[in-house]
């Protein structure tokens, strides 16, 4: 058995790290998220994050002080540094789920468990992207974990206590997102009391104890941030980032009420295989004492799920937080499989082995053509070999336990493949505006640059891969007038669909104070151009081909 729980673990850790040392920063949220750390860390202001200059409250400050703080340890801001951070609180709701699995489960069940959440793919793909999710992810594991401390426990004060330590977590998840981290757990956590009926609970949780833990880490934003923000930035956080998202239909991500119901199994992954089971078993034995955990995790997800659903702002990552309790569903229902023997469960996991050998050997097949018969290739290519055999003669003796190590390995494999060499570097070039960004530096030199109608990556990159604040102005006439006080040190950036003309607002702001805009350079950004743009009053341009002049006069 230590044997498959250091597989489990040593796997989960792996999908998680691998790749993260050396991973380019993608846009929109890699640069989004370490560039408004990088301004955190450059002006130390850790109550208002900025963005581009201006203040960005869409989210308390905690992820972006984290991130600075990680800059602090390295020396300066890097994407190393944030990767590495998003992937450590990945690990600590690994860690959470493990904890957890093991007081319910046993040590081996909670290492499935843990291995189940690391392969659930939006959990994997979050972990390798600069995200606040990761860690609302890990605030809400733990509170998940303190809370069951709290319910098990018999003795009033370790209740006490319990209840506490899942009211600073929960505290704690609301630095990352505001309200929708208690709202998430809230909703699942109530719906479960009111199905067991363990009414009395209420009476402890809101005891002055596990209140004052929640309100403490919450209010240590709130306050600082009522005393120092105008109020139009404290109307932007409360009322438009919250109820706005929630109930508006202007809001961006406006989705289907069916929405996750569609997604949570293709994002979940390989543990979907097993999901119509778990709810089904969990359902079925919501009244055996001794089965009280599986009902827990149902309404863990069913809670969020609706609350979730109703909002009108959806996107897959909001529906992160709820896999903790999701994997630990799949691993309740897969252990209850494996000590009653239950009809088809057999079935279920010789499908899932056979998924896992077919996905590694896809991804051990592209990474050769990709990368061609080299040494990574050779070792991927043992790994596999040696976890198929495995598998096959554990499926031949009918060992589920070493059946589910095997698939594990695999999983792990093809994961590994995914974020690490040739089909990684493949993937990142898709989608990479780093070569494109370095070339408008290299026309811009030591100028200042201002942005105008940027999206988040070109955001984050105009500022971070500088480490020089890009400031964004919204206002066509402000723009005009900043490039012509310092003609010959500022020029803007504007993303545009056209190469050889301005946007409209910002050429007709030019044309009514007799400013000419020049177009240096038009930077090819997919399926856009980047304008770099500079002014000079009519007249100092020479027509477009005369002489002298390389630019474009509008």
């Amino acid at each position: 058995m230590r044997i498959r729980v250091g597989l489990y673990l040593l796997a989960s850790a792996i999908v998680i790290l691998i790749g993260q040392v050396g991973r380019e920063l993608l846009p929109p949220d890699d640069l989004r998220e370490a560039e408004i750390a990088r301004e955190m860390y450059e002006g130390g202001d850790y109550i208002v994050p900025r963005f581009a200059g201006l203040p960005f409250v869409e989210k308390p400050s905690a992820f972006p002080a984290v991130l600075a703080m990680a800059y602090g340890i390295v020396g300066k801001p890097s994407a190393a540094a944030a990767h590495l951070t998003a992937a450590i609180f990945a690990l600590a709701s690994i860690g959470a789920v493990f904890f957890l699995g093991w007081r319910i489960l046993g040590v081996e069940g909670g290492s499935l468990a843990a291995a189940i959440l690391a392969f659930s793919r939006r959990f994997c793909l979050t972990a390798h992207k600069v995200l606040l999710d990761n860690a609302l992810t890990a605030a809400i594991a733990f509170t998940v974990l303190f809370t069951w401390i709290a319910l098990e426990a018999t003795d009033a004060r370790k209740k006490n206590f319990g209840y506490a330590a899942a009211g600073f977590s929960l505290g704690v998840s609301f630095l990352f997102k505001g309200f929708v981290g208690p709202a998430i757990f809230g909703s699942g956590f109530i719906l479960y009391l009111v199905m067991s009926r363990r009414f009395d609970e209420f009476r402890q949780i809101f005891r002055p104890l596990p209140i004052i833990a929640f309100v403490v880490p919450a209010l240590s934003w709130v306050v600082p941030f009522l005393l120092q923000a105008p109020s139009t930035l404290i109307r932007e956080f409360f009322i438009i980032q919250h109820l706005g998202r929630f109930a508006f239909r202007n809001i961006s991500h406006k989705e289907p009420v069916y929405f996750y119901l569609l997604h949570i199994w293709p994002e979940f992954g390989s543990g979907s295989i097993l999901l119509p089971s778990a709810i089904w078993m969990a359902w079925k034995t919501r009244k055996e004492w001794e089965n009280r955990s599986g009902i827990f995790f149902l309404c863990l997800c069913v809670g969020p799920l609706a609350l979730l659903s109703a909002s009108i702002s959806k996107i897959e990552v909001y529906f992160l937080p709820v896999h903790p309790a999701l994997a630990m569903l799949v691993a309740w229902t897969i252990v209850k499989g494996w000590s009653l023997r239950i009809r088809g469960v057999e079935a279920f996991t010789q499908v899932i082995a056979a998924i896992a050998i077919l996905l590694a050997a896809g991804m051990v097949g592209m990474t050769g053509i990709l990368g061609g018969a080299g040494i990574p290739v050779i070792i991927a290519t043992t790994v596999f070999i040696l976890s198929a055999a495995g598998c096959l003669l554990s499926i031949r003796r009918n060992e589920l336990h070493w059946i589910s190590a095997c698939i594990a390995a695999l999983i792990a494999l093809a994961i590994s493949l995914w974020f690490s060499g040739p089909i990684a570097e493949a993937e990142i070039a898709s989608r990479s505006i780093h070569r494109p960004m370095m070339e408008a530096f290299s026309r811009v030199g030591n100028r200042d640059i201002v942005l105008y109608l940027p999206g988040d990556g070109i955001r984050g990159a105009a500022s971070f891969y500088r480490n020089r604040t890009a400031q964004e102005i919204r206002s066509p006439t402000t723009l005009v007038a900043r490039l012509i006080e310092n003609q010959n040190k500022t020029v803007a950036l504007v993303a545009w669909i056209a190469k050889d003309a301005p946007p409209p607002g910002l050429y007709k702001a030019a044309q009514a104070v007799g400013i000419n805009l020049r177009i240096e350079e038009a930077v090819d950004f997919h399926k856009e151009y980047v304008l770099i743009i500079s002014a000079k009053p009519q007249g100092q341009f020479r027509p477009k081909g005369e002489k002298g002049d390389t630019g474009t006069t509008s």
